[in-house]
């Protein structure tokens, strides 16, 4: 970002609204946690559809934030397709563990490969994207582009997998099975 010196009083005025607004979502975040960062982060996983608020979307966010914080060690859901499970648990989830510890090494394990491999990629373009980076890059970055197995450059991880895959002898701090 400039620093100001060459810009003319309208670029500053714009540059100050827009660290406000940065501001302005990282506190929501610290405030709302997982759910706040979830509505927030929804217009970069989902470009063309309206995030729809409800009360199952709440519960999902607090039950995986117990889980962030290692207060509850085991969690099972049961959610239909289509309900933003995947995309909270296995997509945005990972980015908000970061956010907190970017040392953290997770686990995703799907019935499908394929699904598996879509997850981590929409993690990879949340972190990668100028949203993401304008407001937490300062936690950590990415240091692999591998979608495989995405690694941050403070020792985390972000591992996919499917069942009978090669996973065994791989540790994570979190591990999810996502079995639609």
């Amino acid at each position: 970002m400039p620093d100001g010196a060459d810009l003319d009083p309208q670029s500053l005025s714009w540059l100050a609204t827009e660290q406000a607004l940065i501001e302005i979502d990282r506190e929501l975040v610290r405030r709302g946690g997982l759910r706040a960062f979830v509505e927030l982060a929804w217009h970069v996983i989902e470009p063309v559809a309206v995030f729809s608020p409800n009360w199952h979307i709440d519960e999902i966010c607090a039950q995986l934030e117990l889980i962030q914080q290692g207060k509850n060690l085991r969690l099972a859901m049961a959610v239909p397709p289509r309900h933003m499970k995947s995309t909270i648990l296995a997509v945005m989830f990972p980015a908000y563990v970061w956010m907190h510890n970017p040392a953290a090494r997770m686990m995703f394990i799907s019935y499908d490969f394929s699904l598996s491999l879509r997850d981590s990629k929409r993690t990879r373009e949340l972190v990668n994207s100028k949203w993401f980076q304008d407001r937490w890059g300062d936690k950590f970055k990415l240091s692999t582009d591998n979608v495989v197995l995405l690694e941050t450059d403070k020792t985390g991880y972000r591992l996919c997998g499917s069942v009978g895959g090669r996973v065994m002898g791989k540790g994570a701090d979190i591990i999810v099975l996502d079995d639609p």
